[in-house]
């Protein structure tokens, strides 16, 4: 089933997104430019779109690389170099 609508919500505004892909690269730009701490139920879902599809570190370097998102990297490169 796909939505008709998909949205961001910004301070309390509702921002029509053409899709669900530029929903969520809208909602991660978001947090990554204005800062905000990741949701801790979904912290590793949205460290992963950080660190592996945008190629993006923590400011400073010095934040430690979930696990997950490190063994998932791994896989990644793995199927990618095969």
């Amino acid at each position: 089933m796909e939505p008709s609508q998909c949205f961001v919500i910004v301070e309390r505004k509702a921002l029509l997104q053409a899709s669900n892909l530029k929903a969520v690269d809208v909602c991660f730009k978001v947090f990554y430019i204005l800062d905000i701490s990741y949701p801790w139920q979904c912290s590793t879902t949205w460290e992963f779109f950080q660190k592996v599809a945008f190629g993006l570190e923590d400011a400073g370097g010095n934040s430690k690389t979930l696990s997950a998102v490190i063994a998932m990297r791994t896989t990644l490169k793995k199927s990618v170099e095969h």
